[in-house]
């Protein structure tokens, strides 16, 4: 009884690579979902700070009320102290 092989595809002895058909590699689609932010774009890198709690409660409902996001806020903050 002969085995089946693991890779069917694979180079039979006697056989040229030249006579070897490879299958087209189509592109990843993106499945359907949230779209890409931050993490994955190369522009943003992820930091963390120690800040007190209180105050972070207290921006956090400020943001919200405001319609803007933490890292926004920080964002514009390390600009600002960039150009002083």
């Amino acid at each position: 009884m002969k085995k089946s092989s693991k890779f069917p595809d694979a180079k039979k002895p006697g056989e040229s690579i030249s006579e070897i058909t490879v299958p087209a590699i189509k592109p990843e689609k993106r499945k359907p979902g949230r779209p890409a932010g931050k993490r994955s774009d190369e522009n943003f890198v992820l930091i963390s700070a120690f800040v007190r709690k209180d105050t972070l409660r207290a921006i956090k409902h400020q943001l919200i009320d405001d319609g803007r996001e933490l890292s926004e806020l920080v964002q514009d903050l390390l600009a600002e102290y960039l150009n002083r």
